[in-house]
């Protein structure tokens, strides 16, 4: 079958023309190929209608662009466009050629569609063949292979008619597939089309600021996980149905950030293998659903809203396809249920921090409830309530003053949580009974619950704004028609009311008032109906709040008034009426005739006094009103206990507490006091409730117990007694003194714009945070403030040593340090993004790297210490001194460098300044100044005068010659002192150096300075000295190669003459060593053997003691044999200029072989030929002055071919031979 495909390419932004970048497209008779990297941005003729092979023999990159045409093609890695500009490819496959493939040739070949910038198109349309056969679009193609289609800041993929998409195989054998699309106006669409990502793999979608995508059909996943990620404004995906699958991972679809999912048809979330597939909303911004429904197959399929949105719709109906199929999981936020879910029949999983909201019954269908948050009904109907239902959370009911009633007893008996009522109607008696029977029923603002008659049990009751109507009372009995019976908690400390039928019912209860009893007593006296039974559960409050009403509403009401009178006075007036109480052995609801409420009239020592009396419970618990001008005052012994509970209270005059304990046992019971004031030895425990006051005034002695409440302070006040507890402090306006710590106090304190706190210990708050757009003044405090601070207020220090330890990531404020305070911070969180206004001192103790990003102003000091690195920017505006005692101050950025404004700064011995930049003022430099930095030619100026203290110069210089780039310190005013001066080689190979290279310059009198070079300064072939310029460069110190005292550089520069320079001696031990490894081995024949060829003394006969060996048959003989060597070689060089040696040493080792041959082997005499060879290796050293030992190996052959011709030129009684030798040798 013959392939032809057609493409026009066309750039739509041009770049500039150029070549090809990389490998070169390589075309030939029938076919181009890519193998590397190809960019065609001019399409040469040989190009043209051939197809184009990306990959086909190793990997291929081809990029298109700028009018490139390119025909017919297979592409392993196809890219269209740049990312910023457009490229466009054009495919229209005609009838009977090939599709379009990203990745072929072979097994696990993974393919790549890369689409980048504005308008870079590649649009495909697919004409069917005779036989009516449309063909697909593969990016990775083969058993095994991966898809990737990535498009990016604009970039499109169309696919204009009905063809199949592939990214991944769609063989079985594995094979990913991923599409990512980013960007606005980024999109793939394929209206037509079915498309299967990571059909035999895992697939992966995900679509990101504006990214779209549109399918006919949507395959994601198949024998792995499944995930598609929908996020950012105007992301969408768009299909006529997905399907998620996946057998591994948790297969699913996130939507965040407003992202869009928009489906036609159905979304079906189906897994495999135990593992959970997941549609998941999520984020502050929750994303959107449209779709003909949510289908839920086999497997555990998720639904799961976890976003922080208070009124977030879903509104595409969920469908269980088998009962009992789905689970959705609300995690977190408010989530409205708006849909058709009638045929779901799956789990509805309410966390804690998560509200699923209902209007109708069809939103939660015959769904399984476990419910630990808030399921909320609201409705304008009647509700009966079918669906099983566990948990502990909240079932708040708003029927619009309707009915509310559970079906079947049995669906709710395990739900352990709340059924909260508000304007609802309840009945409570048989089904709605037994189903609460594990449960609390809160009677809310608006609802009425109607008691059933007989005895109703239920697990708790609580009133919150509600009515409950008891009915009539039974004659005689003192009790009425109906009762409940709490088996756990009866809450009775809120607001509501009780009814009976009739204002008649409660003639029977004596209107007695008992003078005998304290007032504490009076509020429970004459307890005689009960409504409800608590004998054998826990009862909160004592029914101050509740009213007494008929069945119509209307309040029943006998009241008396009387004065109150205590040593004499008339303190206060009391009422006197029908009431509800929890009675005096607090074990109930009764309906009662006792003290309502109490008018104060007196102050100051003629308060009104309530007194414990060795009391406790109800008998000590005044739950009347408490109303009027004049103060409350509490005296009871020390360790008794006065409570209140009317959380109307709304006295103003001051709250005096005398002797004993003041517990507040519900909201505002202090009412709106003036001042709270706590003597020696009493405390107030606000036992969880919130309560705002004036003042606080708190003895020396005395304790205050937030206790998990919330105490607001509107005017001055002063607390030097205990402050303990955990829950709130809001300091909203005045001046509150805090004396001494408060280490078990936990609260949250918030400070006013206008109010101020003013403490003399760092723990005066505690431990807890603080939120302050006030002041927080600390004065004579020091230690440890371990508070985490926010707001943007201000921080003062008066007199006060204080290190802030606390995460102020949030304070954007002002510290304000006086002149006799200190401020530490150890890391960037203490200091937040707050300025720092210091006349004291700001001490930076830190160990690691910080980069201070805080304004700094004034006049005092700042003083770095801690191992780690401090860099400044601008905002490093102190003019006090600055003190490096340790680690690094960095200066600004190349780009960006500072002057420090700081009027001295002294270096300590463990600092250390660098950066770039400068310092406006004085620098004592007993530590290390360092220029250095990525490249050489950093500049740092120092305003004022400079002082070595035995410090050390650090600076970077290519050394090569006089115009070397080079770090160089500018002294505008005077130096003096020992200074060292540390020179790193950046690149620099050596040179000789006419004019030098200025390192540091000293515009006042430098007489007094010494600038002394520390270690060797080498490069190549040449050492580098640090001296003075001459004459009126004399301030000046500079680098030379040549001599250590420069001359001013001319105007124009010579050329060097001469060998005026400070050459290495190293050079001359490299060079002994390699003489030495050359020649160690190489030897004559009678050096080699040793020279033993000797006439013996008593017989007068040549001998040899050599090994040798002898071939007989004729006049001359051969010598054969092995050889090996060992051998040392030491040196030492001096260079004259500079004073410098070093040392080299050579260690050899050498195998061989040799052979001799002799004309005469009876005397050695006539013409002789040797000849060897050998392998050596060496081991090198050498060691210069001052410089780091340099060690390296060598290895070589040698060859040697020696010749001569021996005779006698005379004999006496010793025989004399002569030698004539020729020797040749080669390495």
């Amino acid at each position: 079958m013959s392939h032809k495909f057609y493409y026009v390419i066309s750039f739509l932004l041009s770049l500039a023309s150029s070549p090809s970048i990389g490998d070169e497209m390589n075309c030939q008779r029938y076919f181009c190929f890519v193998n590397g990297i190809v960019e065609i941005r001019t399409a040469p003729e040989e190009y043209q209608n051939k197809p184009v092979l990306v990959g086909s023999q190793s990997d291929g990159l081809l990029i298109i662009d700028n009018h490139a045409d390119i025909e017919d093609g297979i592409f392993s890695t196809l890219h269209i466009g740049n990312g910023y500009n457009g490229a466009a490819l054009h495919m229209d496959n005609r009838s009977g050629s090939a599709p379009l493939i990203v990745g072929a040739f072979g097994n696990d070949i993974a393919g790549k569609l890369n689409i980048s910038g504005r308008n870079s198109i590649v649009s495909y349309r697919d004409t069917p063949s005779s036989s009516g056969h449309n063909e697909s679009i593969y990016v990775g193609f083969g058993p095994g292979a991966t898809g990737w289609i990535n498009i990016f800041n604009g970039g499109v993929f169309e696919v204009l008619n009905s063809t199949n998409i592939y990214v991944g195989s769609d063989t079985p054998g594995g094979g990913d597939g991923s599409i990512v699309i980013d960007g606005s106006n980024s999109k793939m669409t394929a209206d037509f089309s079915e498309a299967y990502v990571g059909l035999y793999g895992n697939g992966d979608i995900s679509l990101k600021n504006g990214g779209q995508l549109s399918a006919s059909n949507l395959y994601i996943g198949g024998n792995g996980r499944a995930i598609v990620n929908i996020s950012g404004t105007d992301s969408r995906l768009i299909a006529n149905m997905i399907t998620i699958s996946g057998s591994s991972g948790a297969p699913g679809i996130y939507i965040a950030d407003q992202g869009i999912l928009n489906v036609d048809n159905y979304i079906n979330i189906t897994t495999a293998n135990d593992t959970k597939g997941k549609l998941f909303i999520n984020s502050d911004m929750p994303g959107t659903i449209e779709s003909k429904g949510i289908l839920f197959g086999v497997g555990k399929a998720e639904l799961i809203f976890k976003h922080n949105s208070d009124n977030y719709a879903f509104s595409s109906p969920l469908i269980s396809k088998n009962t009992g199929n789905g689970i959705i999981n609300a995690e977190s936020g408010e989530t409205h249920l708006t849909g058709d879910n009638t045929d779901y029949s799956g789990l509805l999983n309410i966390l804690p921090t998560a509200s699923i909201d209902i209007s109708s019954q069809k939103n939660i269908g015959k769904s399984v409830i476990v419910n630990n948050g808030v399921l909320q009904i609201t409705s304008q109907d009647d509700w009966t309530f079918n669906n099983n239902m566990t948990g502990n959370g909240y079932l708040n009911v708003h029927t619009g003053g309707h009915n509310f009633a559970f079906q079947n007893s049995t669906n709710t008996q395990e739900f352990t949580g709340t059924l909260a009522l508000s304007d609802t109607l309840f009945d409570l008696s048989d089904d709605n009974t037994t189903a609460l029977t594990s449960a609390l029923v809160l009677a809310g603002v608006g609802s009425v619950i109607t008691a059933g008659t007989g005895t109703q049990v239920i697990n708790g009751f609580s009133f919150d704004g509600g009515a409950v109507n008891f009915g009539a009372v039974t004659q005689g009995a003192q009790q009425t028609e109906s009762q409940i019976q709490v088996t756990d908690n009866l809450y009775i400390n809120g607001n509501g009311a009780v009814r009976v039928s009739t204002p008649t019912d409660v003639n029977g209860i004596p209107q007695v008032i008992n003078s005998s009893l304290s007032l504490l007593e009076q509020d429970d006296s004459n307890a005689t109906i009960k409504l409800v039974d608590a004998s054998s559960a826990v009862v909160k409050g004592n029914g101050g709040n509740l009213q007494l009403q008929d069945a119509s509403g209307q309040v029943i009401s006998s009241g008396k008034q009387r004065n109150i009178v205590q040593q004499g006075k008339n303190v206060a007036k009391g009422v006197y009426d029908y009431r509800l109480t929890s009675g005096p052995h607090n074990d109930g609801l009764y309906i009662g005739y006792a003290l309502t409420q109490l008018d104060l009239l007196a102050s100051g020592v003629d308060a009104l006094v309530l007194d414990a009396a060795g009391t406790t419970g109800n008998a000590a618990d005044m739950s009347a009103r408490i109303t009027g001008a004049g103060d409350l005052a509490f005296n009871s012994q020390k360790g008794e206990t006065v409570s209140l509970s009317n959380q109307d209270n709304d006295y103003t005059g001051v709250t005096a507490i005398r002797g004993g304990n003041v517990l507040m046992n519900s909201n505002s019971v202090l009412g709106q006091t003036s001042e709270i004031r706590l003597a020696t030895d009493t405390r107030l425990d606000m036992n969880g409730h919130s309560q705002t006051v004036g003042k606080l005034n708190g003895a020396a002695g005395s304790v205050l117990n937030i206790n998990g409440g919330n105490l607001t302070l509107t005017d001055d006040g002063v607390s030097a007694g205990t402050l303990t507890g955990d829950g709130f402090l809001n300091i909203s306006g005045g001046v509150l003194d805090i004396t001494g710590g408060n280490h078990t106090f936990a609260v949250s304190t918030i400070i006013a714009k206008d109010a101020t706190v003013r403490m003399n210990d760092v723990s005066g708050l505690g431990t807890g945070n603080i939120s302050n757009a006030g002041t927080l003044s600390l004065t004579h405090a020091s230690g440890l403030l371990s508070n985490n601070l926010s707001g943007s207020g201000t921080v003062s220090l008066i007199n006060s040593d204080t290190q802030i330890s606390g995460n102020n990531s949030n304070y954007s404020g002002l510290f304000v340090v006086d002149t006799s305070s200190q401020l530490t911070a150890t890391g960037a969180q203490n200091l937040g993004i707050a300025s720092v206004s210091n006349r004291g001192i700001l001490q930076l103790n830190n160990t690691t790297d910080w980069q201070l990003i805080n304004n700094v102003t004034g006049t005092g000091n700042v003083r770095k210490t801690g191992s780690g690195s401090l860099t400044v920017r601008s905002n490093a505006a102190w003019s006090g001194q600055t003190d490096i005692d340790d680690g690094s101050l960095i200066l600004g950025q190349s780009d960006a460098p500072v002057m420090l404004a700081s009027s001295l700064v002294n270096i300590a011995k463990n600092g250390k300044l660098t950066g770039f930049g400068g310092v406006v003022g004085n620098v004592t430099n007993s530590g290390s100044l360092d220029l250095r930095s990525a490249a050489p030619g950093n500049i740092l100026t120092i305003g004022g005068n400079y002082t070595g203290n035995n410090g050390t110069l650090l600076i970077n210089t290519v050394l090569d010659d006089s115009s070397s780039a080079t770090d160089k310190l500018v002294i505008k005013g005077d130096a003096s002192g020992k200074t060292r001066v540390a020179v790193t080689n950046v690149g620099g190979s050596g040179a000789n150096t006419l004019n030098s290279i200025e390192v540091i310059h000293v515009d006042g009198n430098a007489a007094n300075a010494e600038f002394i070079q520390a270690g060797r300064i080498a490069a190549g072939a040449y050492d580098y000295t640090l001296g003075r310029g001459p004459g009126s460069n004399y301030g000046n110190w500079y680098l030379s190669s040549s001599k250590n005292t420069p001359e001013p550089r001319p105007d124009p520069e010579p050329t060097p003459e001469g060998h005026d320079n400070n050459l290495r001696p190293e050079a001359g031990t490299y060079t002994t060593n390699l003489v030495a490894a050359n020649t160690m081995f190489v030897t004559r024949l009678h050096e080699r053997l040793g020279q033993t060829q000797y006439v013996d003394a008593i017989t007068g006969e040549p001998k040899a003691t050599s090994m040798w060996m002898r071939h007989e048959g004729g006049h001359n003989r051969w010598h054969l044999g092995v050889m090996a060597g060992y051998g040392n070689n030491h040196s030492s060089t001096g260079a004259v200029r500079t004073g410098y040696h070093s040392k080299g040493s050579v260690n050899g080792y050498s195998t061989g072989l040799y052979a001799t041959w002799y004309a005469d082997d009876e005397t050695h005499n006539g013409a002789y030929l040797d000849t060897w060879a050998q392998y050596g290796w060496f081991d090198n050293h050498v060691k210069g002055d001052g410089l780091p030992g340099e060690s390296w190996k060598s290895k070589g052959l040698t060859a040697s071919l020696e010749t001569g011709y021996a005779w006698k030129i005379g004999e006496f009684s010793r025989n004399y031979v002569n030698n004539a030798i020729a020797c040749f040798t080669q390495d």
